[in-house]
């Protein structure tokens, strides 16, 4: 079964303009409200919302968060 790819986007982004384009078909989008691009990489939702999907996908649910 193929994976579906995982998109963390924030609507408060000022690099990707309109930051709806960061929203993909193909994937399961998860919106943060983190005011920066940047401070993505430092957001604690953001984490555990990847290792969840990490680990559901090792048990075989293919990203499910």
């Amino acid at each position: 079964m193929p994976l579906k790819p995982l998109s963390l986007w924030t609507p408060l982004d000022l690099m990707i303009v309109p930051a709806k384009n960061s929203i993909w078909k193909i994937a399961k989008n998860v919106a943060f409200n983190v005011v920066a691009h940047r401070l993505m990489l430092s957001s604690k939702a953001v984490h555990q919302t990847i290792l969840k999907s990490l680990l559901d996908d090792e048990d075989g649910k293919h990203a499910a968060c």
